[in-house]
């Protein structure tokens, strides 16, 4: 018989603590330096993250610092792809804690290793998002120096949008580890345990970075093109056993084409990647704005060769098969394994081609109806007219007085048919023999006019200057347009001393506008779309 006893579980002193504003609920994730809480507003119900640092770390001033440096770094920004910081203060054991917003969503670790190799739209779509919080952290004078996936979440937001959201600047002011200190000498050993805290992920990591040089904007985009060439191509440029050799790989070794792993992109997409990769920082793009429009480029580039791939129209002809002269005998069955369809290359003319040949057909009615009318007025022209026989008078009856008949009137012409009258002529109707007069035939016979109902068509004519010609260049344009407006709109409203609740709420309506962008079909929806957007910038002043 065992004496042992089960053990307690492990209670969490920080469980049901108030941190600020908010009451501790429970740890969603833990990382390598804290562990992240979930937490709540006991009076309004707002959630939020708590990140705290591990026991071990609290004493260590390094450590601290770099948190602290995090949500310095954090506060120095204002933009909706950088994660928001909300408050910072010390636990009731001394350790430090960060209150941020809470994050709904997964990170673009987890997407990627369940969707890469990635298609390119996607991917440009990532990249422009990430892109756009780069410039802003840029602008403010900080530099990330730790991107990779995993610091990258795709954040749910009330409205339904997906927002890409940057996380983890602990590294933004820190001193990195070097190559040399952890290939050599006698302080090898520690610095090398410290590199994956301090140096960034060596899987991401920039050749300056790694060669102690200062870092500047374009190291963030060396780690991007790591990141893009991981999403395109489903694996890392660099493989290595070691993080020395991993970092050494940065350094020193040329990048492997993406070419060589990927076929079927533009090349103005190989040469971003490629670009971004260079070793010397000068030959990267200038700056995230920089790269930003040749994403802009690229996307639009895609989204006007995009192709689908449908049956052919018209099938393979296949001859009947031969029927024996016993007519119960059965008929063959047809082998339709060889029957194959071919890729249609489908094209914006193709598209314009086959909506001008749907709207030939919706009006057909109209032109049947109208050739009816016209066979008919023909008829009527020539059908002949005699004179009128004479009627018998009638017989008279004894002792009735002689009733005359009266005198027949002159003939009428109808009244002038009005213009906005619909008149349906049946041309099989029989046309009576009317009396006419002298006067009546010698008199030119007045014009009648036929006017048919016009079919309702809810399309609209589109030339090709419209803006609404091409909705893929047009959705691109208008979103790029609308995140603008969002940015500009945010900015302005925080300086009105709004809080970020407030602001929320007043930008719902361009989450609404955002997703009518996405699903336009077509010149109606495009023109209600493109009004709805400018009357919300000139209501609010943009």
């Amino acid at each position: 018989m065992s004496n042992t006893q089960p053990v307690p579980p492990v209670v969490d002193p920080l469980i049901g603590q108030r941190l600020g504003d908010f009451v501790v609920e429970e740890p969603v994730a833990a990382g390598g330096m804290g562990v992240v809480y979930r937490a709540k507003h006991p009076l309004i119900g707002r959630r939020a993250a708590v990140k705290v640092l591990k026991p071990e770390y609290a004493a260590d001033r390094e450590q601290s610092d770099r948190f602290l440096k995090e949500a310095q770094a954090l506060s120095a920004i204002k933009h909706r792809g950088i994660i928001e910081i909300i408050g910072f203060g010390n636990t009731p054991d001394g350790r430090q804690y960060m209150t941020t917003e809470f994050l709904d969503g997964e990170s673009l670790e987890s997407v990627i290793h369940r969707e890469a190799p990635m298609p390119a739209l996607r991917v440009l779509a990532l990249v422009d998002e990430v892109l756009q919080a780069l410039s802003a952290a840029h602008k403010s004078q900080v530099v990330h120096r730790d991107l990779k996936p995993s610091n990258v979440f795709l954040s749910a937001q009330s409205t339904g949008e997906r927002v890409v959201k940057l996380l983890d600047f602990g590294l933004a002011k820190q001193n990195p580890v070097t190559l040399a200190e952890i290939s050599e000498g006698p302080l090898a050993n520690a610095a090398l345990a410290k590199a994956s805290l301090v140096a960034g992920t060596p899987e991401y990591i920039a050749p300056e970075q790694a060669r102690g040089l200062a870092p500047t904007p374009r190291t963030d985009l060396y780690c991007l093109g790591v990141m893009m060439f991981e999403m395109l191509s489903g694996a890392l440029p660099f493989k290595a056993d070691s993080v020395v050799a991993m970092m050494k790989k940065h350094v020193y070794e040329a990048p492997p084409a993406l070419s060589g792993r990927v076929s079927n992109l533009p090349d103005g997409l190989y040469d971003l990647v490629t670009q971004l990769l260079e070793k010397d920082p000068e030959k990267r793009p200038a700056s995230a704005d920089s790269a930003r429009q040749v994403v802009n480029r690229l996307t639009r580039q895609l989204q006007a060769d995009a192709t689908v791939q449908r049956p052919n129209p018209l099938p393979r002809v296949v001859p009947a098969p031969f029927r024996t002269l016993d007519s119960e005998a059965p008929t063959p069955p047809i082998e339709v394994k060889g029957l194959a369809t071919e890729p249609v290359l489908r094209t914006p003319t193709v598209d314009k081609l086959e909506t001008d040949l749907r709207r030939g057909q919706a009006r057909r009615p109209m032109f049947v109806a109208l050739a009816l009318g016209l066979l008919a007025l023909v008829v009527w022209w020539l059908w002949p007219r005699g004179q009128v026989e004479p009627v018998a008078p009638p017989k008279v009856v004894e002792g009735v007085p002689e009733v005359k008949a009266p005198e027949p009137a002159p003939a009428v012409l109808p009244a002038p048919v009005p213009a906005d009258a619909v008149e349906k002529v049946e041309a099989d109707d029989p046309l009576p023999n009317l009396p006419v007069s002298k006067e009546q035939r010698e008199k030119p016979r007045p014009k009648v006019t036929i006017a048919t109902a016009r079919p309702n068509n809810d399309s609209v004519e589109i030339s090709s200057s419209d803006n609404c010609a091409s909705l893929g260049a047009w959705r691109q344009q208008e979103a790029d347009r609308l995140d603008e407006i969002k940015t500009k709109a945010r900015g302005q409203l925080l300086r009105g001393g709004m809080s970020n609740e407030e602001i929320d709420l007043e930008l719902r309506t361009l989450g609404s506008i955002r997703a009518r962008i996405d699903t336009t079909a077509n010149g109606n929806q495009c023109r209600e779309t493109t009004r709805a957007l400018t009357a919300w910038a000139e209501k609010h002043g943009l």
